[in-house]
């Protein structure tokens, strides 16, 4: 809006206030200025609202609406405020700041073909199972499909339904989860006697006298190397636990500080070897220990860990710190080696072109 176009408007207005407040004026007068101070008002309307960003003129009726009223039933003084807002819009400076940022579509994760026929198998019962109208003989069916599934891939649909607002559905659920964390409990008891066999033979060994030490055996079950698989085995254990969800709070820190000390153990018998540091790295990860996971991602790949079984796990890191372009950094290099389909889709989703907003 030019200074011009405002002086017009201002003087149709004045002569708007002329007609309608002259002391010998009639009633004819004050109606004909009246008028004109509606016709000014309405095109001020109209020129007003062509000056607005487009975010601002929705809903149309109400802003036009609003740009009258105020022009219309203030005279002059509603008239100057609407120049001088319009004014301010345009000369001040613009804190709104347009970044050069990409829009990207979730990537798809591809998976094998008998993974695909569970997924498949998952995506049609989700429905129904979320469906808390449908009556339980036709809900409970579903949900014991999802007993010959992996939990981490239907842990999440198992949580969802312990607050399903049917009783059979929570316990149906609950027993799904229950019986996956007692299956995990009865192998960590197992290991665990393992370990107190191995730890009794040692102990034996070291307290016995050199005639009697000879007269032990060597046990081909109590060798450092199956130590170190016992030791190695408690840590996934422990670990599973936490990663399918099915320990919370206190039981969730404790799980996962039993398997950083067998993880230690385990290191500590068979020395840095990559696939164990790489384990202890995967913990530290889940228990928000990152520099120290950082560290033993890179003694990992210093052993001889390949980078495809390393820079995922640092982009996670990464990722945790909110360090998008060290994401990218660490992803790129896997375009030129051999993955899996899955972490192909995640390289291209960080590593390609989006869409320009």
């Amino acid at each position: 809006m030019t200074i011009a176009q405002f002086g017009s408007a201002l003087f149709l207005e004045s002569g708007a206030a002329v007609l309608a407040l002259r002391q010998d004026q009639s009633l004819s007068a004050y109606y004909a200025g009246l008028g004109v101070h509606a016709v000014v008002s309405t095109l001020f309307m109209l020129l007003l609202y062509l000056l607005l960003p487009t975010r601002l003129r929705h809903p149309r009726a109400t802003v036009l609406l609003l740009c009258f009223a105020l022009t219309f039933f203030i005279p002059f003084f509603g008239l100057l405020a609407l120049w001088i807002a319009v004014l301010v819009t345009r000369w001040l400076p613009q804190r709104i700041v347009r970044l050069p940022f990409r829009l990207a579509d979730a990537p798809d994760l591809p998976q094998s073909a008998r993974a695909e026929g569970r997924r498949f198998r998952e995506l049609s019962v989700r429905p129904v199972l979320a469906d808390a109208r449908l009556a339980p003989a036709l809900r409970t069916p579903a949900l014991n499909v999802l007993s010959t599934m992996p939990l981490r891939v239907v842990g999440d649909l198992l949580h969802q339904l312990l607050a399903d607002p049917v009783e059979e559905m929570r316990l149906v659920a609950y027993g799904l989860l229950d019986n996956r964390e007692k299956e995990l409990r009865h192998r960590i008891t197992e290991q665990t006697a393992a370990l107190q066999r191995i730890d009794a033979h040692i102990q034996a060994l070291a307290e016995a006298t050199p005639k009697a030490r000879a007269r032990i055996k060597s046990d081909a079950h109590t060798s450092p190397a199956l130590h170190a698989l016992h030791l190695r085995a408690m840590v996934e254990l422990n670990f599973e636990l936490v990663y399918q969800r099915l320990v919370q709070g206190d039981l969730r820190d404790f799980a996962l500080q039993q398997a950083l000390i067998y993880a230690d153990k385990a290191i500590a018998l068979a020395g840095p070897e990559a696939g164990l540091l790489q384990l202890r790295a995967r913990v530290y990860i889940e228990a928000d220990y990152l520099a120290r996971a950082r560290v033993d991602l890179e003694q990992a790949q210093a052993h001889g860990a390949p980078p495809v079984r390393v820079l995922p796990y640092l982009a996670e890191i990464a990722y945790r710190k909110g360090d998008w372009a060290a994401v990218r950094e660490l992803l790129e290099p896997l375009q030129c080696l051999p993955v899996s389909p899955r972490l192909a889709a995640l390289r291209r989703y960080w590593c390609g072109p989006g869409e320009t907003t």
